[in-house]
């Protein structure tokens, strides 16, 4: 699931562990954490991700086929990389090792903003340094993990791109409208702050193809 910087980061992807946190304990270090179905009143310490920057977020994915499970974080450089692990009780090879989280750098996204926000559902989405959102058809295949270069687009309105402000929280849906295997419709929704009094939603047919629309969001006061 897709969490905004400086809150708690939660993915579930294994069947033995239930749920995983990243927590920052220092500039440039997550502890991960894990909570075992099999334990339910214990966390336990998994291992340290040294050399992040821990005040962008942290994405995930782990409901596909399979038993790999990725999560993205951004590096000191602020190019948010791409990490995935094979959970399969197979045997390791040097292309190929499991139980272990490898960095998929194929995939690498350069100069995204210091705090970005990091969000996928069917596209991967970011925050890039100049503060335009950008989504991402990502390919994803473990250690082959790559990004479909032409399938990237910028969130915009039909004039131009549509800047977040500096470190918005960003939150991302599709949803589509079936009739028994028939798909009649299906949208992008991208939702992000412009000015910092506003939530703005964004949507777009659901293939990332034509233009998008988009319109504030009412916020009560109470």
């Amino acid at each position: 699931m897709p969490t905004s910087n400086g809150e708690i980061n939660t993915v579930n992807f294994t069947a033995d562990a239930a749920m995983n946190i990243w927590i920052p304990i220092d500039d440039s270090t997550f502890q991960q954490y894990a909570w075992f179905n099999t334990q339910p009143d214990i966390w336990g310490e998994v291992e340290l991700w040294q050399g992040k920057n821990v005040h962008a977020g942290v994405g995930c994915y782990s409901w596909g086929p399979g038993t790999t499970s990725y999560t993205m974080m951004s590096n000191k450089a602020n190019d948010t990389e791409f990490w995935w692990k094979d959970t399969a009780n197979t045997t390791s090879t040097a292309d190929h090792p499991v139980q272990s989280w490898e960095n998929a750098t194929q995939s690498l996204i350069e100069d995204t903003y210091p705090s970005t926000s990091l969000g996928y559902t069917t596209y991967f989405y970011a925050q890039m340094a100049d503060r335009s959102i950008k989504g991402f058809n990502i390919s994803y295949n473990s250690e082959n993990t790559t990004i479909v270069s032409e399938d990237t687009f910028v969130v915009s309105n039909p004039a131009q791109a549509v800047k977040g402000l500096g470190g918005t929280h960003l939150t991302v849906t599709a949803y589509e409208e079936k009739e028994g295997d028939e798909t009649l419709w299906g949208s992008l929704y991208v939702f992000y702050q412009t000015e910092g009094s506003d939530i703005t939603a964004f949507t777009r047919p659901i293939k990332g193809q034509g233009e998008w629309s988009s319109a504030p969001l009412a916020i009560p006061d109470e």
